[in-house]
């Protein structure tokens, strides 16, 4: 174990792993950052007066709902919903999150596009990190079990091109060779009196959306991508996400195993993670990150306003994973913590885990 680290020290040393091709694993607090009713306390709140009059006409319905309210007391909502078998009440639940969502998203979308808020909280970190792409890897691999869309949001008002791995119009099909295609543009380069075409690729975000997103739904056993149904409160599709803690992916997405693959993909090939608001929640993203991390000694950097204790155990046992946290004891200080130092640094009235002052202070704005 090193000495007891100083502020020069840790803010260069985190620096030093945005030099690298990192992955970002946006996670709820993201997006609590815009508004906190994209968390769990507040979806619990709305399945909890939603489900009752869902389930009131089919008793064994109504059975599995007051089960799971009682688990939700006891161990909160993720796990509660987790292993549940019944289509039925999978689909309820799906809708009532979907629609609750869709109406938080359609609300800070506005504000966006009135410009009446100075901006998402995300924006210049993002920025930040396409601009610093180099030709040779002009992709920066962003991996969410988010369903809301202020990924995409953010990406329009900053122009930042992106690929979620859909193609088409209006309504757009999965084909994810297809839709990487809208990344390229042609140029011309000359060379002495000749002029030769060129192929390059945009910087741009691949954007993983693994547990499905609000304008994904399914239409003839197809996941479509489809703008204009979002918010629309009339839809009879059915949204294409995975509902909340459930560990099991439906036969249905299986079919798309390609989302998952791509992502492990990404896992497994860039350098270093950085984790916004991001609470290790997560099955189906931590795997092979974990393992990365712990054995393979990749670097990471977690921003966030509260460690979860899968978090507390990750920066425990992997060597070059830092976190950057708001002070339990005290939250006018930022914490910042790394296994190989003997003390965690104490940053005083400063509020470094919240993702814009991040790259205010630690990426240079």
């Amino acid at each position: 174990m090193n000495d007891k680290i100083d502020q020069k020290t840790a803010y260069s040393k985190i620096k030093t792993i945005f030099d690298k091709k990192v992955l970002v694993v946006v996670g709820t607090g993201a997006s609590m950052a815009v508004d906190q009713k994209f968390g769990m306390a507040a979806l619990t709140e709305e399945l909890s007066r939603k489900m009752p009059a869902i389930v009131f006409s089919n008793k064994d319905l109504e059975n599995l709902w007051d089960n799971i309210k009682k688990k939700i007391n006891n161990i909160g909502l993720e796990k509660a919903l987790d292993g549940i078998d019944n289509e039925e009440l999978i689909s309820a639940i799906i809708k009532v999150t979907g629609d609750f969502i869709a109406r938080i998203d359609a609300k800070n979308k506005k504000k966006s596009l009135l410009n009446v808020f100075p901006g998402f909280p995300m924006e210049k970190f993002l920025l930040k990190l396409v601009g610093a792409l180099s030709p040779l890897n002009p992709a920066l691999n962003v991996i969410t079990p988010n369903y809301d869309l202020l990924i995409e949001h953010i990406c329009d008002r900053i122009n930042i091109p992106y690929c979620t791995g859909f193609k088409g119009g209006i309504t757009k099909y999965y084909d994810w060779n297809v839709a990487e295609k809208k990344m390229y543009y042609t140029t011309y380069i000359t060379k002495g009196n000749k002029k030769r075409k060129v192929e390059r690729t945009k910087k741009h975000i691949i954007l993983h959306k693994v547990h499905g997103s609000l304008n994904w739904f399914w239409h003839n056993d197809q996941i479509v991508e489809d703008n204009s149904l979002t918010y629309d409160k009339e839809c009879c599709l059915k949204r294409a996400i995975i509902t909340p803690g459930d560990t099991k992916i439906s036969e249905a997405f299986m079919k798309y195993r390609d989302f998952f693959t791509r992502a492990d993909y990404a896992v497994a090939n860039d350098d270093a993670y950085i984790f916004a608001g991001y609470g290790f929640n997560d099955i189906h993203i931590e795997k092979e990150i974990d393992r990365h991390l712990k054995i393979n000694g990749k670097y990471g950097v977690i921003i966030t306003k509260e460690l979860s204790d899968k978090a507390k155990n990750l920066i425990n046992t992997a060597d070059n994973l830092w976190a950057v946290f708001q002070d339990p004891n005290n939250s006018a200080n930022t914490l910042i913590k790394n296994k190989k130092y003997n003390n965690h640094l104490i940053v005083e009235n400063s509020d470094l885990w919240k993702i814009d002052k991040f790259t205010d202070i630690i990426l240079g704005g």
